[in-house]
């Protein structure tokens, strides 16, 4: 049964017909979760140097084919170093463009390119098997 169709009244919803975990870890890439059905959710954090447009993303687990999603926000960082608030007015643009690897691309409204780095949260959903 598909988890699409739970809970329903003959089958209510538990531990037992929810997709199982089988396999958590994490390198120096990021982390990720398995799951029985074949999905694959990673997560990580890249730094877009100063002076950059983008950041390069190394999955710490390649993907089965390209059809997944990759998602990206600022994190804010504080301090001077980092640009302090100016770093939550970038615009954060992720591209998955191969099993293994994305690119998160991360620039002011007007296309310019911080001069400041910029810490770059990343999530991707898809499936391994």
């Amino acid at each position: 049964m598909a988890w699409e169709n739970l809970p329903s009244t003959n089958t209510p919803l538990n531990a037992t017909n929810l997709n199982k975990i089988i396999e958590s870890s994490s390198n120096s890439n990021g982390s990720y979760i398995k799951t029985e059905d074949g999905d694959l959710i990673q997560r990580g954090t890249i730094e877009c140097a100063a002076n950059s447009n983008y950041g390069d993303i190394t999955y710490p687990m390649a993907f089965i084919n390209t059809d997944y999603t990759l998602l990206a926000n600022t994190k804010y960082t504080g301090g001077s170093g980092y640009g302090g608030s100016a770093q939550l007015r970038t615009i954060t643009t992720p591209q998955g463009y191969s099993t293994t690897a994305g690119y998160v691309y991360n620039v002011y409204h007007d296309e310019t390119k911080p001069t400041f780095p910029r810490n770059v949260n990343w999530i991707a959903i898809g499936k391994w098997k």
